[in-house]
């Protein structure tokens, strides 16, 4: 007895013969004839019978892994990864050049003399550690710091290419691994001190308000602009390199 084909589930159609027409052999549920929009008819379509759902997966534009919109897309995403790694290098950069200053036996509080602090040596050592010139800006054209007090001129000074910020925005910035300095001009000799990404791991910062800063001086260590500057002695102000 011949059996009616009426009964029997039949492949889909296709233009022109195909080995089993709109199916993707990477992916199991177009091969099953049993399922509607590969057992998903919540959140997809069918509007022509074909199983072809690049409509109604307009959020996943790799449904079809073959479009210029998923390559656009994933070419999106690789350059997403690539700037949040350099993002994320940039900031180990700033940490590690920021470390080493403040752990340098150079740089202790008092050496070689007493009285003798190192922040303008420390300022420019992570400058140039993380990538900066500081020729005409923080050092003479051979590497040497200049004066706290001359550093903070030259970088109040527009056209060497630093621009004041706010306390916020300076943290912001340095969270994304920008190299920005905290500054207070003094009669005889200022302060400087690079602002340090929040979040690291290990730091305990001394104080409680202000942005955190990496801070050679009085003292080396991570500490809140509270514990680093007394506003009495003047202003406080933040320099970033111009964006």
């Amino acid at each position: 007895m011949k059996p009616r084909l009426g009964r029997f589930m039949t492949p889909d159609w296709a233009a022109k013969p195909v080995t089993v027409p709109y199916a993707s052999f990477g992916d199991p549920q177009t091969l099953n004839l049993y399922t509607y929009v590969e057992n998903g008819p919540v959140n997809r379509v069918d509007a022509d019978g074909h199983r072809d759902y690049a409509q109604s997966n307009s959020g996943n534009p790799c449904y079809d892994t073959a479009s210029a919109e998923c390559a656009a897309s994933q070419n999106a995403q690789k350059a997403g990864q690539a700037a949040a790694k350099t993002a994320q290098n940039q900031v180990q950069t700033l940490v590690d050049a920021q470390n080493a200053a403040m752990a340098n036996s150079k740089y202790a509080p008092n050496t070689p003399t007493a009285g003798t602090t190192h922040c303008s040596e420390a300022a420019c050592d992570i400058a140039q550690h993380t990538g900066a010139n500081t020729t005409g800006v923080l050092s003479d054209a051979k590497g040497n710091n200049y004066p706290a007090n001359t550093q903070i001129n030259n970088l109040a000074n527009p056209k060497n290419g630093y621009q004041p910020v706010t306390p916020d925005q300076a943290q912001a910035l340095a969270n994304k691994g920008v190299l920005v300095f905290a500054t207070q001009h003094g009669a005889d000799h200022g302060h400087i001190a690079s602002v340090r990404p929040e979040g690291v791991s290990g730091d305990q910062p001394r104080g409680s308000s202000g942005p955190i800063l990496a801070n050679v001086g009085l003292f080396n260590g991570v500490a809140h602009q509270s514990a680093v500057f007394n506003a009495t002695h003047g202003e406080i102000v933040y320099y970033a390199p111009n964006q």
